[in-house]
């Protein structure tokens, strides 16, 4: 727990610099550009991430997934060989992607802008498209590696220059500017990224591999790449269906409203998902399935710490939130607040509900994984577009809360089935106990008086983060005492 920690502060170090730039950058965006520009901000988002899941066909969580076996064992040549296939397989496919999307520019950008797409912009988008999945794969190159240092400084220095880079055309050129710093913003980082994967591990680089070695390597990488491709599009898919949703019935604004509500969960819990992808997921990957003892162990530290962090984040944002917005932001997105708290208690259970689907995704055959987001993906759309029909973004809110539930229960159900790994020691008691404090929050939210919200939700605050870094503390520094705190919530 106390390695899983250091790794903690260090990716949470590199996501606090990000979190930085991305306020100072969501300030100036939302002042120039307002809901209607920050929801083009994310359509296009949207469109590039679909195009980089197809050309990235799963060969990053694939490399991961092999690699970290071949990494554990030492053999220093066949990851080298993986490496090369991956960087020939990324090159090749997202050139191919980039060509489709400029041809297919006018019906794609009428469905997922609500007008066609330029030349000019579907360029611009297909190099955005390319720079980040080489991002993605020096990504998962260094998280095998175990590099976690090196990650979290080169994602530090990308964000940051990436944030410069986006004030400075958005500034230039208002809406305009985004397509190119979303361009210009990746091509530095893509470089910045190959930089640093190239440097630290010369000693034990290799000569290039053979043709046959390398269709080898292929086959390797291809055994897992589809069921990953496949589940992370299902997955993607079934999420770009709110916005779509929201931009056809109440327009481009509402999707800015939409999209920072959804933001701000990555925001505020970066540190959880950046541990989750380049820690957790990895040490699942090099653990023996025999090993059940040790999954658990993996487990239970992961779901710790989602309490231990997660849980006092949430309620810090439930309780700035009508504060911070309009400082963030502009005061009109204070229309997204409705929306926020049905999210971020949401949150908890997808995170929750990640600890079970990355061990599946680590140890489990591809198409276990693949069904279980084939459930997901079924499930968001209808629920959204249910919520939306009711309730409009709040209405949405309610149903991302129920799907979360719904999807944490099966997660955990896959889990026990088919790997035979089911709740750790206190994670029922602790998930009660989260449940129990995030009811309460939600009664106080409904309060009448701002004054009384914010007192009570400070005090309610108060206590659960000093309780989380008592529990921290104990991590830290053993007591004979420590994992028997009686009355705590957050204990083990």
């Amino acid at each position: 727990m106390r390695q899983l920690l250091t790794h903690t502060v260090w990716l949470g170090s590199s996501f606090a610099v990000t979190v930085l730039c991305g306020i100072v950058t969501a300030k100036v965006v939302a002042t120039l550009v307002g809901p209607h520009g920050y929801g083009l901000f994310g359509l296009y988002a949207t469109l590039s991430t679909l195009f980089g899941i197809l050309a990235g066909f799963g060969v990053g969580n694939a490399l991961t997934r092999v690699g970290s076996e071949v990494w554990a064992n030492g053999d220093m040549v066949a990851w080298y060989e993986l490496r090369a296939v991956a960087v020939v397989w990324i090159v090749l496919s997202g050139t191919a992607a980039g060509l489709l999307l400029v041809l297919l520019r006018d019906p794609l950008g009428i469905v997922f802008l609500g007008g066609p797409l330029t030349l000019y912009a579907s360029v611009l988008l297909a190099c955005n498209i390319l720079f980040g999945l080489i991002i993605g794969l020096g990504n998962a190159i260094l998280k095998t590696e175990r590099r976690l240092a090196a990650l979290a400084w080169v994602d530090s220095i990308m964000t940051a220059l990436m944030s410069v880079i986006t004030i400075g055309c958005v500034a230039t050129w208002h809406v305009a500017g985004i397509l190119p710093a979303l361009s210009a913003g990746g091509l530095v980082g893509a470089a910045l990224m190959a930089a640093t994967v190239q440097v630290g591990r010369g000693a034990h680089r290799t000569r290039r591999p053979s043709g046959a070695v390398m269709r080898c390597r292929a086959r390797q990488l291809r055994a897992w790449a589809p069921h990953y491709a496949a589940s992370t599009l299902i997955t993607a898919g079934s999420r770009m269906v709110a916005p779509l949703l929201i931009l056809h019935q109440l327009g481009t604004s509402a999707v800015g409203l939409y999209t920072t509500a959804s933001t701000i969960g990555i925001v505020y819990l970066g540190a959880l998902v950046s541990v989750m992808g380049r820690d957790y997921f990895p040490r699942l990957a090099a653990t023996p399935t025999t090993r059940h003892d040790h999954l658990l162990e993996l487990l239970r530290n992961q779901q710790q710490l989602v309490y231990v962090l997660g849980l006092p984040m949430i309620l810090i944002v439930l309780t700035v939130a009508r504060l911070v917005l309009p400082l963030v932001y502009t005061p009109r997105f204070l229309g997204m607040v409705p929306l926020l708290q049905w999210t971020v208690t949401g949150d908890l259970f997808r995170f929750l509900a990640a600890t079970y689907s990355l061990l599946i995704l680590a140890k489990a055959p591809g198409r276990i994984f693949l069904r279980l987001q084939l459930i997901e993906g079924a499930l968001i759309p209808v629920a959204t577009w249910f919520g939306l029909s009711l309730g409009g973004l709040q209405g949405i809110g309610v149903s991302y809360l129920v799907c979360q539930i719904i999807l944490c229960a099966t997660a955990w159900a896959f889990s026990r089935y088919y790997l035979g790994v089911s709740w750790p020691d206190g994670g029922l008691l602790r998930l009660m106990a989260a449940c129990g404090i995030l009811g309460l929050s939600s009664v106080i939210l409904n309060l009448a008086g701002s004054n009384t919200r914010l007192l009570l939700m400070s005090a309610l605050t108060s206590v659960i983060v000093a309780l989380s870094l008592r529990r921290i503390h104990e991590y830290v520094r053993p007591t004979p005492s420590a994992g028997s705190l009686a009355g705590d919530p957050l204990g083990s």
